[in-house]
C-alpha cells in the first residue's frame, strides 16, 4: 500500500477535529455528539471516507442517523471551508466503524483470556498453598501466609510459620526440608526463587481470619469500624469468624471478624 503524503495526513487529522466541531454546531440531537473515529482521504483530499462509532445504536436509530447525516452535507463542508483556507471541501461518505466494534471484541476475549489465566493460576496457587499447608502442620507447626514477591530482581517465595510457643531456626529449617520436593514438583515462579521460611514476627498485622487463628495466646489489637480500639489477648477463633479475647481486665470479649477493620499483634515492651 502507498504512504500517504505528510499534507495528506494533516488534512486527515484536521477533519478529524473540525467535523466534530460542524457536527455540535448543528441543531439535530442525533448526530450532535457523535463520534468520529477516522477520516481516510481519497482522491487528493476531494474525496473523504469518514467513520464513526455506531456501538450504541440499534438499526433504527442508525438508519435515521444516516440519513441526518446525508442532510447535515451541505452545513458541515461551509463549516470547515470557514474555519480553513480551502477553495474546496472533500466529498464526504460517512460509514460506521465496524474495526472499532472489531477492535472492541477483540479487547474482550483477550479480556476473557486473561481472566481465565488468572483463575488458572489462582487455582494452582490453592493447591500449592494447600500441599504446603499439610506438610508444615506435619511438622508441628501452622502456616500462617505465603507470599510470592521480588526483591533486586530475585524471585522469592516465602512461607510464614507460626507456634503459640514461638518458632526457632531449626524448626524453620526443618519446614524448608520438608516442603522443598513439593516446589520441585510444583514448581512456583517458573522455578527460579528462593525459598525462605520463617516466623512473621512478634508483631505483625492480621489481614485474615487464619491470621487469628495462629495468634491464639497472643497479644492483639483491635479496630472496629466505629474506630474504637481494643486490647488483649486471643482466646479462641470460630470456623465462622466469632474471635474471643479476654481484654486488658481479663473479661471475655468477643468481635465478629467482619467488624474488625484493623488489627495487630503487640509486644508489651514494660513488662
Amino acid at each position: 500500500m502507498k504512504n500517504k503524503s505528510v499534507n495528506l495526513q494533516r488534512t486527515e487529522s484536521l477533519l478529524e477535529e473540525l467535523i466534530p466541531e460542524a457536527l455540535s454546531s448543528l441543531n439535530d440531537h442525533r448526530i450532535v455528539s457523535l463520534t468520529i473515529t477516522e477520516v481516510d482521504c481519497k482522491n487528493g483530499k476531494y474525496d473523504a471516507k469518514v467513520y464513526f462509532d455506531a456501538s450504541d445504536f440499534d438499526a433504527a436509530e442508525l438508519k435515521e442517523i444516516r440519513a441526518a447525516l446525508r442532510k447535515a452535507n451541505g452545513a458541515i463542508k461551509s463549516y470547515i471551508l470557514g474555519a480553513t483556507s480551502w477553495y474546496k471541501c472533500p466529498d464526504f461518505t460517512f460509514l460506521v466503524d465496524n474495526m472499532l466494534e472489531k477492535r472492541t471484541r477483540m479487547e474482550d476475549l483477550f479480556s476473557q483470556i486473561s481472566a481465565s489465566k488468572k483463575n488458572e493460576e489462582e487455582d494452582w496457587f490453592m493447591e500449592l498453598e494447600e500441599s504446603i499447608k499439610l506438610a508444615v502442620e506435619g511438622c508441628g507447626v501452622d502456616l500462617y501466609e505465603i507470599q510470592q514477591t521480588k526483591e533486586h530482581k530475585i524471585n522469592i517465595l516465602r512461607v510464614y510459620i507460626s507456634h503459640r510457643d514461638g518458632v526457632n531456626l531449626d524448626k524453620c529449617a526443618h519446614v524448608s526440608r520438608m516442603i522443598s520436593p513439593l516446589l520441585d514438583i510444583q514448581e512456583p515462579m517458573n522455578g527460579k526463587y528462593t525459598l525462605e521460611v520463617s516466623s512473621p514476627g512478634i508483631e505483625r498485622k492480621l489481614k485474615s481470619l487464619n491470621h487469628f487463628k495462629c495468634s491464639i495466646g497472643s497479644k492483639v489489637r483491635i479496630k472496629n469500624y466505629q474506630t474504637e480500639t481494643v486490647k488483649g489477648t486471643v482466646v479462641s477463633v470460630s470456623d465462622d469468624g466469632l474471635v474471643t479475647f479476654n481484654d486488658l481486665d481479663n473479661k471475655k470479649q468477643e468481635i465478629q471478624y467482619d467488624d474488625i477493620l484493623s488489627a495487630s499483634t503487640y509486644f508489651d515492651w514494660n513488662n
